[in-house]
């Protein structure tokens, strides 16, 4: 049962004597599950509704904290509502302008600081002192979780650093919600944010166990990804919601109308974007478990980029010899590195050991032999470009007049690269490989992602 803005008790009282915090808690708690139903302007109408009948007495301490948390909610409301539309984000030509959203957070907590420390035996000042603490627990959250999101830059999903920093971001912040989420007024709420920083923080650890190469791993998480998703849509009916909207979470500039749930489309996106990686990183691994059209009907369901086709058309139509992804194992300290199931199937020998070396997550193309033919030159090839530290916006060229084939090379993420073969010579700077290989790379470690998540705010 959701609150009705103009019903309770509480609401009743008009006079001009001191708000206590018993009669507070019942409007929080209405306050609280409309805005854990993403319900802004009416949760914003319920607290000007309740404190528009209560008279200010500036005697009274407690009086005054409860007037000073009606005020702090109705502030929250727009603020939220800005949350979700990722209009906090700044685009990086901007990144010496402020951030007026997160100022506006740290404004608040800062008054919330601010608040009379009630240390009166007094059971209803232990109450106020007690809210006071879960709105600046709820308010530290926002801000560590808006820190989070500016955090993701080019190349942040795609360095371990970084994703094991934001990892350990998002579960203080889960730890630090732990026991605010069981209060009995602010469940709604804690819930709300606490289960985005769950979803957060497993997206990067799917896009963790991904640069790894860990095939398990990340299938059971972007199963728990899935599951939870689920579960956090259907707590503010997404679906509804959304409908409403009508936009799409990729912007045109013919488009006018901006969607106040950018944030849960961004979600949702870079979840697909995942599950559609995962399935070109281990689709050989997959098509083994199943027939290779319920592979291919499985990978088309993906609603995102659809990595496998898009090899494959390009494979189509160029001359290319093959395209493969190849781990360079060599240059890894990771002791997690690994390609699932795939590592104990190759075979011995010289072979089998660069195999090992560098293993291959995909590749297009049925001449095997062909492939094994070339494959120790192109391991040398990747050697190289990680010698070098060449970044992922460089290609490594390379044409043989022995064998008379073309090689580029690209670092796609961590130490996985992208390897395009063709039976001719090819220019460096070939307009058609180049322009492929880029859009292909930028997807794979979510740059385009990361990008568009700045974009919104311009």
């Amino acid at each position: 049962m959701e609150p009705s803005c103009g019903a309770g008790s509480a609401t009743d009282i008009v006079g001009s004597t001191p708000l206590v915090v018993t009669e507070l808690l019942p409007a929080l708690q209405s306050y609280c599950i409309l805005m854990g139903k993403l319900r802004w302007e009416a949760a914003r109408e319920h607290v000007e509704s309740f404190r528009g009948k209560r008279i200010p007495v500036t005697t009274s301490v407690e009086d005054s904290a409860c007037h000073s948390l009606l005020s702090i909610c109705i502030q929250l409301t727009q603020m939220e509502k800005t949350y979700f539309s990722l209009n906090f984000m700044l685009p990086k030509a901007f990144f010496r302008k402020e951030n007026t959203l997160l100022l506006s957070y740290n404004h608040i907590k800062s008054e919330l600081c601010r608040f009379v420390d009630m240390n009166s035996d007094n059971a209803r000042s232990c109450t106020a002192e007690d809210l006071r603490r879960r709105f600046i627990d709820l308010v530290s959250a926002r801000v560590s979780l808006m820190n989070v999101y500016n955090a993701f830059s080019i190349n942040s999903l795609g360095l371990v650093s970084e994703l094991c920093m934001l990892v350990n971001v998002l579960a203080s912040v889960e730890e630090m919600l732990s026991v605010s989420r069981k209060h009995d007024c602010m469940t709604s709420l804690f819930e709300l944010i606490c289960g985005e920083a769950r979803l957060l923080r497993l997206l990067l650890e799917v896009q963790l166990e991904l640069l790894r190469c860990q095939f398990l791993p990340s299938l059971l998480k972007l199963k728990e990804v899935c599951e939870r998703m689920r579960q956090w849509f259907n707590s503010f009916d997404y679906a509804k919601l959304r409908s409403k909207s009508s936009t799409s979470f990729f912007r045109f500039p013919s488009s006018a109308r901006n969607s106040s749930l950018q944030l849960c489309e961004w979600l949702e996106h870079l979840y697909w974007l995942l599950l559609s990686k995962f399935s070109l990183y281990f689709y050989d691994i997959l098509a083994a478990q199943c027939t290779t059209a319920d592979a291919e009907h499985t990978v088309s369901a993906i609603k995102a980029q659809n990595f496998i086709h898009s090899f494959n058309s390009f494979h189509r139509k160029s001359d290319a010899t093959f395209i493969a992804l190849i781990v360079n194992g060599t240059s890894s300290s990771d002791p997690a590195l690994g390609v699932g199931y795939g590592l104990q199937r190759i075979e011995g020998g010289s072979e089998g050991e660069l195999k090992r070396k560098f293993p291959v997550l995909f590749k297009t193309g049925t001449d095997k032999s062909e492939f094994e033919r070339l494959f120790p030159s192109l391991s040398i090839l990747i050697q190289e470009a990680s010698e070098a530290n060449l970044p992922n916006d460089r290609i490594k060229y390379f044409y043989d007049a022995r064998l008379l084939k073309t090689f580029f090379v690209l670092l796609v993420e961590y130490n996985i690269y992208m390897a395009l073969v063709f039976p001719r010579k090819l220019a460096e700077r070939d307009g058609t490989v180049v322009n492929f290989m880029m859009e292909n790379g930028a997807l794979l470690r979510c740059a385009k992602a990361c990008q568009s998540l700045r974009g919104i705010s311009k």
